[in-house]
C-alpha cells in the first residue's frame, strides 16, 4: 500500500495518456472490418515459466547489486532489467522496498527507470513493423513515459 501511494500520481498519469493515445485506435478497429480475430491462448506455459525465470533473476541479481555496491547500484541493475522487462525490473525493486532493504522513496525513481529503458526497447522494436508503424507506435510511448515522469515530478515524488 505504501508503494502504491508513492507510484499512484505517475501510474494515473501514466495510464491517463494511454487511454488518450489508445482511444482513436480502438475506435478505428471497432468500426473497421478486418474480420475476427484468430483465437489463441491468453497464456502459455513456456512463456510462464520464462517469465518466472526472468523475474526471480533480475531479482536476485538486484538483491545482490544492492548487497554489494550499495542502494544507488540498484538504479543501474534495475535500469538494464528494464530494457528486458519492466515487470520483472518494477517487481524486484517492491520486493527490496518491501523486504525493508531499500527506501520507499527511491522506488518511484526505480520503477520511472525500469519505465524509460523498456520504452526504448519498444521503440527500437516497433522498427520491425516498419516506419510508418514506428511513426505511428513511438509518440505515445515517448507521451507515456513522460507522463509519467510529469506525474512524479509534479507532485514532489522524485
Amino acid at each position: 500500500p505504501g508503494a502504491l501511494a508513492l507510484c499512484a500520481p505517475m501510474l494515473a498519469a501514466a495510464l491517463a495518456v494511454v487511454a488518450l493515445v489508445s482511444t482513436p485506435a480502438l475506435l478505428r478497429l471497432r468500426t473497421s472490418a478486418a474480420g475476427e480475430l484468430p483465437h489463441r491462448r491468453a497464456f502459455s506455459l513456456p512463456g510462464t515459466i520464462g517469465f518466472a525465470v526472468l523475474l526471480v533473476a533480475v531479482t536476485v541479481l538486484t538483491g545482490w547489486v544492492q548487497q554489494g555496491l550499495g542502494t544507488g547500484a540498484v538504479l543501474a541493475t534495475t535500469a538494464l532489467a528494464g530494457f528486458a522487462d519492466v515487470h520483472a525490473a518494477s517487481a524486484s525493486a517492491l520486493s527490496l522496498a518491501n523486504a525493508g532493504t531499500l527506501p520507499d522513496e527511491r522506488l518511484p525513481l526505480l520503477i520511472l527507470a525500469a519505465i524509460s529503458t523498456n520504452s526504448v526497447t519498444k521503440i527500437v522494436a516497433t522498427a520491425a513493423g516498419g516506419s510508418r508503424y514506428a511513426l505511428r507506435v513511438a509518440p505515445g510511448l515517448v507521451a507515456i513515459t513522460a507522463a509519467a515522469w510529469g506525474g512524479a515530478w509534479l507532485t514532489g515524488t522524485l
